[in-house]
């Protein structure tokens, strides 16, 4: 027969004494393992120990990681007004959870993103909406991505947003002078 033991962890996780992690069956080689609030995340190491009689047990460790999952916010832009040539329209947002960085990219728009910078947990970035924005003049789509820790199982967390945007009309008279001889 077998049994798991919690051999160590953060937050103070020692053999005994583990109430942050439970064993969901402690007499199965393929039980699951599952963090109880308060989450402390981090790598948990456990102790696989199998008798069998008389004879001498034997043990093999397994670490379970556990991972935060990564988050974006980032709101929808309104208000904008395009030119005709170019338009910088300024992105911000911001990342967590057990995020590390993060980037802004393009969804639809017919521009591009530059100005990448990240300061502590916020994204800044300008998006360059040209002609063809203004032609199409539809909500232009961009998201926020958010990556997860290195070594991390979690997928990488996005927040699409949406920037709505109107047309700078532009005044054409045709010729600016015309001379007419009247007669």
């Amino acid at each position: 027969s077998g049994a798991w033991t919690i051999i160590g962890g953060p937050g103070g996780c020692v053999t005994g004494s583990c109430p942050q992690l439970t064993i969901a069956d402690i007499n199965s080689p393929t039980s699951g393992v599952s963090l109880n609030a308060p989450l402390t995340y981090g790598a948990y190491t456990l102790e696989w120990r199998v008798t069998s009689g008389i004879c001498g047990a034997t043990f093999n460790n397994a670490t379970v990681t556990f991972y935060q999952a990564p988050t974006a916010t980032a709101p929808d832009i309104n208000n904008i007004c395009l030119n005709p040539t170019t338009t910088a329209i300024p992105l911000t947002g911001t990342f967590g959870g057990g995020a590390t960085n993060g980037t802004w990219v393009n969804v639809d728009g017919n521009g591009t993103i530059g100005s990448i910078s990240v300061v502590g947990n916020t994204v800044t970035a300008v998006y360059n909406a040209n002609a063809a924005d203004y032609t199409a003049g539809a909500p232009i789509r961009v998201k926020l991505q958010a990556s997860p820790a290195a070594g991390s199982t979690c997928a990488i967390a996005e927040d699409e947003i949406v920037i709505n945007v109107d047309r700078i009309p532009v005044a054409d008279a045709g010729t600016p002078a015309v001379s007419v001889c009247e007669s």
